[in-house]
Parts: structure tokens; sequence; C-alpha cells
């Protein structure tokens, strides 16, 4: 017997990165245990927060904080419905996460459940400023805390819930910000939906994504492309292995290409859309394919430099999952193959595979707002 939607939730969900500020109205059916049934978006909304020009951080910020006042304000006049739950997802630079490991040790054998997993996980975020170096220096707190994996007595476990052992593991992933810059988020979103909102890791919803939409991929790199930053997740036998960034994105290549052609910043973002969609005359495609090779060569630079690292602990996975702008995405997956030097960098095991997330709401015009808002309405 299939299961019948008990109730209707509406949930405005917030994508706040370093190029722009997306927001939607999401339709949520669940059944009488909470469990999500369907899904529709109802409105999307995104907007760019500057045109890739550089700017001193505190002009970008103030930048930010109207983009999202504004894209909050027209959303609200858009969703006509009462509003259940307002979420935001933040990427670099508005949030950092790291790693944590929760362990539980008992003589006798113990039942896990949901109230046991909660209070390890109270404990260990109410404590987690104690020790930690680089949260006690920065005025930040923690906004999101996420159990990623379970061990049990050593195995991993899909689900712990009912299962006795001696010895559990969780592996969580905490998720901070600036406590001014959260202060700042909050109280712009109260000030149009007079709610306050749920903050989730950029990191945690691409992790989540390649679990939910991509089920058959255990292994892969997750680059994650933004204005002035790119995210890399490595993700080996479905756990998430290694995490981090650079300080380079789109921006800057759009700004490399600028000053290499001599353009406005506006005709440099265009010729790289073009260049992508593959819609630039041959012969003056040639006349600057080395401005357009140089742009992306900064950002592998870095990039490699980043994988290098990473590959000090093995071979990494040869599946490149790409996230990027919907404009740009198909210029950074063609310039990306195009690279010689990947596999090298790479250190993998294999041919080299690119690809991007399968579009989880078809009538979505934009693909990474309904990556986020698919992952966060099943919170």
């Amino acid at each position: 017997m299939s299961k019948k939607i008990a109730t209707i939730e509406h949930v405005i969900v917030f994508d706040i990165d370093s190029t722009s500020v997306g927001a939607s109205v999401v339709r949520c059916g669940k059944d009488v245990s909470g469990a999500l049934l369907e899904r529709n978006e109802l409105f999307s909304l995104r907007k760019y927060i500057t045109n890739g020009n550089e700017y001193p951080f505190e002009r970008f910020f103030h930048q930010t904080l109207q983009t999202l006042k504004s894209v909050a304000q027209e959303t609200q006049l858009h969703a006509l419905v009462p509003v259940q739950k307002v979420l935001v997802n933040v990427a670099v630079p508005w949030s950092s996460v790291q790693k944590q490991i929760i362990t539980y040790q008992k003589k006798k054998p113990f039942i896990v459940t949901e109230v046991l997993l909660d209070e390890l996980l109270a404990q260990r975020t109410a404590g987690m400023f104690e020790h930690n170096r680089e949260f006690i220096e920065h005025d930040v707190e923690v906004v999101d805390h996420r159990v990623l994996d379970v061990y049990g007595n050593g195995y991993p476990l899909r689900n712990a819930i009912g299962k006795e052992m001696s010895y559990l593991e969780l592996h969580t992933l905490a998720s901070v910000m600036s406590r001014e810059t959260k202060q700042t988020f909050t109280k712009t979103v109260e000030a149009v939906f007079h709610q306050t909102p749920e903050f989730v890791s950029n990191t945690f919803v691409c992790y989540q994504g390649v679990q939910s939409y991509l089920p058959h991929v255990n292994n892969a790199i997750v680059v994650d492309i933004s204005g002035e930053v790119t995210e890399v997740l490595v993700i080996r036998d479905d756990h998430l292995e290694n995490m981090g960034s650079i300080p380079v994105g789109l921006h800057h290549m759009i700004r490399s290409l600028r000053d290499h052609l001599n353009v406005p910043i506006e005709k440099a973002h265009s010729l790289m859309r073009l260049d992508g969609d593959d819609y630039l005359d041959d012969h003056y495609k040639m006349s600057i394919e080395t401005a357009l090779h140089d742009a992306f060569g900064f950002w592998f630079k870095a990039f490699y430099n980043l994988l290098d690292q990473y590959a000090r602990n093995g071979l990494l996975p040869h599946t490149i999952v790409l996230k990027s702008p919907q404009d740009t995405l198909e210029w950074c997956r063609v310039r990306i193959l195009k690279e010689d030097r990947l596999k090298e960098h790479m250190h993998a095991s294999g041919r080299i595979e690119l690809i991007t997330f399968n579009q989880p709401e078809k009538k979505s015009d934009d693909i990474e707002l309904a990556l986020v808002s698919s992952v966060l309405a099943h919170l």
C-alpha cells in the first residue's frame, strides 16, 4: 500500500556562495512519520553578487547582504503561501567545516538509539571550542553539526539504530560561521520572513548530493567552482575522506581573460559562455585560445597543489563531479577535459571521467538551486 501525504510544508531555501545568492520556494508533502514523499519547486531566483570585478572584502560583504535582501524580498512576494521553515545553505567563504570523530565505549554491550546519537552529537557540539585552537582564536559559532558515517565495533553501518555493540564511532561534519556574519544573515532573512533560519553547510549538501543523486558513484572528487573560491571534496567508498578549498574561482578566470584581451569584464564573461557552448567563430577562437587557456591555467595550478596534498594518502578517484554556476558549467567542463596534466596530478588509477549532478528537479531553471533544495527538503 502506497503511503499518503499527511502534511504539506512550504520551505524557503537560500543558497549563498561567493558568486551569487539563490532562493526557492519548495512545497514538501510528508507522510505521518514525517518522511518526504513529494517535493515541488514553486519558484526560484538567483542574482549575482558582483559582475566579477575585484572588491575589498568589506564592500563585497555589503554587496552580498544587499543581494540577499533583494532576493529575499522578491522571493517573499512570489511565495504566496504560509512558510513553515527557512533554510540557508552557506558555502566558503561564509562558512568553514571540519570533520570530527566521536567515540562511545562501554564494557557491556549497549543498544544504539536516536536519543544516544543526539546526546553524543550535542555533547561534542557544546565542547567543540574547548580544545580547538582555530575555533578559539576566531569569533565563530557552530551552525551545523551532522553525522556522516557510523561505525559499530569497527564496521561501517548504514543504520545503527537498534544495533547492539560495545564500541560506537561517529564521523561528523561540523560547520562554523563568523558570529557577525551569521547574525547579519539571520537578521536580513528574519526581516522579510519573520522566522529564524537554519544554516547548513555546502560541504554537506555536495556530499549528500552525490549519495542521493549519483548512487552508483562511490569514489569521486567533487569540485564546486564559485566566484572567488573552489571547494574540493574527496569521497572514497561513499565516505568523505578529504575536504578543502582553494582561493581561486571563476571571477579570477574572468579577470584574467579581461586583462589579457583588454576587454570589459562583461565581455570576458560572455566569451567564456560562448566558448563553452561552441558558438565562437573558429578563426576568432584560435586568436584568443592562448588567453582562454591561461585564464583556466591559474585555477589549475592551485587545484593541482591541493590534489598533490590529497594524494599523499594514496591514489585518488578518477571521477570528477563538477558543480559551478550554470552559465559557465560547460566551459569549465570542456577546459578541464582538455588539460593534459590532469591525470598526472589526480594520481588516478584509471581513465579520467567528468560528470555533473543529475538535475533532481526537471522543471527548475537553476540546477544548482534544485540540488540544494532537494537535499535540504529531506532534513
